[in-house]
């Protein structure tokens, strides 16, 4: 095998590690944290965006853009075995979901 060859077998594996880890490709998101929405007050406690559509390996920051709010994750309402999170009240908060 020439040296092009054993070169292009490496570039091949480190492409493959890249795609499969999901980090090449990772995003992260931001998500405002609202006590009362900013154009609608009587909506409250909501995140702006209110859906993302995320892929592995994606992060996303939560933004707390008014005081009394934060994230946490709800039984049943993610995959199982997902790893679980809560923030602090008033806090940013930052999570990659793998």
């Amino acid at each position: 095998m020439t040296f092009s060859g054993k070169m292009m077998i490496g570039l091949a594996g480190a492409a493959l590690v890249a795609l499969t880890s999901g980090s090449a490709f990772a995003e992260t998101y931001e998500v405002k944290m609202y006590t009362k929405h900013p154009e609608n007050k009587k909506l409250k406690n909501v995140f702006v965006p209110p859906i993302l559509k995320i892929q592995p390996g994606d992060t996303v920051k939560f933004i707390a853009a008014q005081k009394s709010h934060n994230t946490e994750s709800i039984k049943k309402m993610i995959p199982e075995g997902a790893k679980k999170w809560k923030s602090k009240i008033n806090k940013d908060f930052e999570i990659t979901f793998d």
